[in-house]
């Protein structure tokens, strides 16, 4: 099972000087792009789940 880490945690962990903060963590939460656990108010996420969150992936189609 992967640790739990709290946001703060996660990105003074993963992106220590930038370019992610706690706020680009949270607002991706609340777009669903992030999976996390919720425990008596607080939010955490895991290794695994920033992993998935950060992987590449093919944008929409802009207008040409």
């Amino acid at each position: 099972m992967d640790e739990l880490l709290t946001l703060e945690e996660a990105v003074g962990l993963m992106w220590p000087t930038g370019p992610l903060t706690v706020s680009t963590l949270r607002t991706a939460i609340r777009n669903k792009e992030l999976e996390v656990a919720k425990i008596a108010r607080k939010h955490f996420v895991t290794r695994r789940s920033l992993m998935t969150m950060a992987a590449c992936k093919p944008i929409g189609r802009t207008r040409q």
